[in-house]
């Protein structure tokens, strides 16, 4: 398998360059022409086959539904050996823009003033 980013899913794969991977890390997001406006970066880190992980993403879609403006990235630990070894008995480890939130579980009420936060849509 190659190094990436999982979307759909954390059993679904998607090649992603380790400049892709170290940008994730920064917090940044994309731009460009045509580009929209992004609020910020929902990355959650995690593993196929984690239960945790699958409950953080469905709490996370469900927030975002109500807030626009979001992109969320999954980010399969064990593409990377770096990550891996930050990140297993933490999973999942939910981060906004780079800047890590939430560890084995999310908090409804932070995440949604961490959200509210990021700026206007």
């Amino acid at each position: 398998m190659q190094r990436g980013e999982t979307k759909g899913g954390l059993g679904a794969r998607a090649e992603v360059s380790e400049r892709t991977a170290d940008r994730v890390q920064r917090g940044e997001t994309k731009g460009g022409l045509g580009a929209v406006a992004m609020r910020g970066t929902v990355t959650i880190y995690g593993r196929r086959g984690c239960h945790l992980c699958e409950v953080a993403k469905q709490v996370i879609e469900a927030m975002l539904a109500d807030l626009p403006g979001f992109e969320v990235l999954e980010i399969d630990i064990t593409e990377r050996d770096a990550l891996h070894a930050a990140y297993l008995e933490r999973i999942p480890v939910v981060a906004l823009n780079g800047v890590e939130l939430f560890e084995h579980f999310v908090d409804e009420q932070r995440l949604r003033e961490a959200l509210e936060a990021a700026g206007p849509a």
